[in-house]
């Protein structure tokens, strides 16, 4: 069975902090707001706000103060001398987990993460831009899409 994927991707406005969530053929879904010194960033897609809050273990998706999803951060060691270290993403929503494991770096160096649920691929995200299949929700592709931008952001997930 062929699934139907969805492409999302953030695009910069004026300031760095600040993300336009746009769909495959430009319509804007959502925007990303992180105020410089405040830790949570405010997620709103189709009019629907989110939190997301960066915790001590984790990094939480909440909806109406109840957490729908969180993401923790790995590395593991590398196999080679010359191997960097590989980062993953675990992301859980409610019954269903998310591995977003690190694949060599694309062109220009964009990060590029290959998602994986039970195992199996289903999708990629890259630093900016999301293909994931339309059965994973639309705030949870676009949350990935926000952990994938600041994984290098020491801030966005201490």
């Amino acid at each position: 069975m062929q699934r139907s994927m969805a492409r999302l991707k953030l695009v910069s406005r004026w300031f760095s902090n600040r993300f336009d969530v746009v769909d495959a053929v430009g319509r804007r879904v959502g925007t990303i707001d992180s105020k410089r010194m405040c830790n949570d960033v405010k997620l709103t897609i189709k009019g629907a706000s989110y939190i997301i809050e960066n915790r001590e273990t984790n990094v939480a998706l909440a909806h109406h103060g109840h957490d729908t999803a969180r993401a923790s951060f790995a590395e593991t060691t590398p196999d080679g001398p010359r191997d960097e270290p590989q980062k993953s993403i675990s992301i859980e929503h409610g019954n269903r987990v998310f591995a977003l494991e690190t694949r060599a770096a694309g062109l220009f160096g964009a990060a590029k993460y290959i998602a994986r649920e039970r195992g199996r691929i289903v999708g990629t995200v890259k630093s900016h831009v999301v293909d994931l299949p339309e059965t994973v929700p639309l705030h949870i592709r676009v949350f990935m899409a926000w952990l994938v931008a600041t994984a290098d952001r020491p801030e966005a997930t201490a």
